[in-house]
């Protein structure tokens, strides 16, 4: 069960979710269908709809990019579907290509395998996210061009 602690601040209350010793974020509800919200807000924010979270990795041509961490999250402990779609794509009007890996790192597994999410300009991929796991989504691009970088935004 995932740990929450209220914060107040003046009149409203936001419910956390306890990830790691003196760090707190937003509660994660998240459905089998894919829609997910804060525990505070108590409706649903369709991933297709808007980004749940996003982030960016540059990098060097045919060398991997340090690690980009920007979304951490809970998956449910039921009906969940075993992954998350990422969405990725180099940035427009430029001759980058690359191409993206993915994990889901957690205090259980913290060097799972690297998945592939795709290459070219821009793609979507899966990557596996056990059920009931605090998670942090890792992604690593390298550019396929011998002689541009490679900005990649991503998104989930």
């Amino acid at each position: 069960m995932l740990k929450t602690h209220t914060v107040k601040k003046g009149k409203s209350v936001t419910r956390m979710a306890v990830l790691a010793p003196l760090v707190l974020a937003p509660a994660l509800v998240a459905t089998p269908a894919g829609a997910v919200g804060t525990a505070s807000e108590g409706t649903a924010v369709t991933m297709g709809a808007r980004a749940l979270c996003s982030g960016t990795a540059t990098a060097l041509p045919y060398k991997w990019s340090k690690t980009s961490k920007s979304c951490s999250y809970t998956s449910p402990a039921r009906n969940w579907r075993g992954y998350i779609m990422v969405d990725w794509s180099v940035q427009g009007g430029t001759n980058q290509s690359a191409c993206v890996q993915g994990r889901m790192s957690s205090a259980r597994n913290p060097k799972p395998k690297w998945q592939s999410i795709g290459c070219g300009k821009n793609g979507k991929g899966k990557v596996s996210w056990p059920a009931n796991t605090a998670s942090m989504l890792e992604i690593r691009v390298k550019s396929m061009n011998p002689v541009h970088i490679a900005n990649v935004r991503y998104s989930i």
